[in-house]
């Protein structure tokens, strides 16, 4: 399960990089804006992560392996 990676370039944004690819980015102007985007961003990642494992988790629910163990 892939996760965002956020980046940083020290020019005023912030990424969050999945795959290579640029999926989000928020742009700040000082050191207040920077950490305040930082928060955000995190926050992003944390929510894209809970968000996967709650739709793997669904995914294993009603996997039809799941029902074949459950009827043993």
């Amino acid at each position: 399960m892939n996760t965002p990676k956020i980046i940083d370039n020290d020019e005023g944004e912030i990424s969050a990089v999945l795959d290579g690819e640029q999926i989000r980015s928020w742009l700040y102007r000082g050191d207040a804006a920077r950490i305040q985007k930082m928060r955000e961003a995190r926050e992003f990642a944390n929510g894209w992560i809970v968000c996967r494992e709650r739709i793997a988790a669904a995914d294993a629910a009603t996997s039809p392996l799941v029902e074949t163990i459950a009827a043993e």
